[in-house]
Parts: C-alpha cells; sequence; structure tokens
C-alpha cells in the first residue's frame, strides 16, 4: 500500500532562518509543509548569529534573545583597550532560541514541520505544481504534491538542483554565517 501524496499549496526545503521567516510571514490559510533535516529546531548549532539592534528591533526579534556589545576590546601586543560603542550596537543572537521563536511564529493548523526529514526530489509536473520526495529517518520515502517549492536549505541548494537549475554548489568559505 502506498501512502497518498502529502499536499500543500507552499513547500519549504530547510527549517534554518530563511525557512523559518518565511513560513512566519506567509498568510494563515496558506497551506505550508516545512521540512527539516534535523530532529530538534535550533539544534545542533552550526552557526553563530550576528546582528545590529535596529534590524533585530525592525524584525520584531525579542529582546531576550540577543546580547547587545556596547563594548569593543583591542589588543595589540601588550595593549588593551577599551572601545565605548554607539548608535546602532552589534547583538549576538541566541541562535537556538532565535530559530525556535521564529518557528512558534508559524505554528498553527495549516502549517506542519516535518523534523528530521530529508529533501531527496523534486520534479515539476504538467499542472505547474511541484512533486517532491521526502525521506523521514526511519526510512520511509513520501510524496508531497505543492503549488510553490522555497529552496531554504543554504549553501545544498538542493532544491534548484533537484529541478535541474543550477549544477554546481557554491564555494564554502568558511563554517556558519560567513557562507549563508
Amino acid at each position: 500500500m502506498v501512502d497518498a501524496p502529502l499536499t500543500c499549496d507552499v513547500l519549504i526545503v530547510g527549517g534554518g532562518p530563511a525557512g523559518l521567516s518565511v513560513a512566519s510571514r506567509l498568510p494563515d490559510d496558506v497551506a505550508t509543509i516545512i521540512v527539516h533535516q534535523d530532529q530538534e529546531i535550533g539544534l545542533p548549532i552550526r552557526t553563530s548569529g550576528g546582528s545590529w539592534t535596529d534590524d533585530t528591533a525592525r524584525l520584531g526579534i525579542p529582546p531576550e534573545m540577543y546580547n547587545v556589545l556596547e563594548i569593543n576590546e583591542a589588543y595589540a601586543d601588550a595593549a588593551h583597550t577599551l572601545i565605548p560603542l554607539q548608535g546602532n550596537l552589534p547583538a549576538i543572537l541566541d541562535t537556538p532560541r532565535l530559530y525556535k521563536w521564529l518557528a512558534s511564529q508559524s505554528d498553527h493548523k495549516d502549517r506542519e514541520l516535518l523534523l528530521g526529514t530529508k529533501f531527496t526530489a523534486a520534479r515539476r509536473l504538467g499542472d505547474g505544481r511541484f512533486e517532491s520526495t521526502i525521506r523521514t529517518r526511519d526510512g520511509v520515502n513520501r510524496k508531497v504534491l505543492s503549488t510553490y517549492l522555497v529552496d531554504a536549505s543554504g549553501w545544498h541548494v538542493a532544491v534548484l538542483r533537484a529541478l535541474g537549475l543550477t549544477d554546481a554548489r557554491p564555494v564554502r568559505l568558511g563554517v556558519g554565517t560567513e557562507y549563508e
């Protein structure tokens, strides 16, 4: 017996900041499935998060999810100085907590977050929809039919590669925000 395909308006591949942000901004009546390869949102930590206080305020990120840097310390040989910062201050984000908060922003009846699930394939159907294949950690393959398909897989560009829209991955320049 083959399970009936899952259906949604938007399939988002990637449960990091890009995918979760897209999901949180979609209207409530848009049926959405988010596929995330890890068992938990925000863990394991693969990136650090830095931003600016003006941006965190504009994005509505709660202040308890970041630490503001008000002083910069500079070292050179035997010298050390403290430099007070002013204006639009840098902020270090609590990445796992921020990701979980983003996920909570799109938590309602028309959103489904599939954890421990890997996107494996996609193709465009003759009617313009997308048919994607996902695989759970226990090896179960499922089809997903969607009107829209969002590639939020980061440097993997998994959807673009699956659709034949690129044949190469971007060059990794580092680990974390350096290549995101």
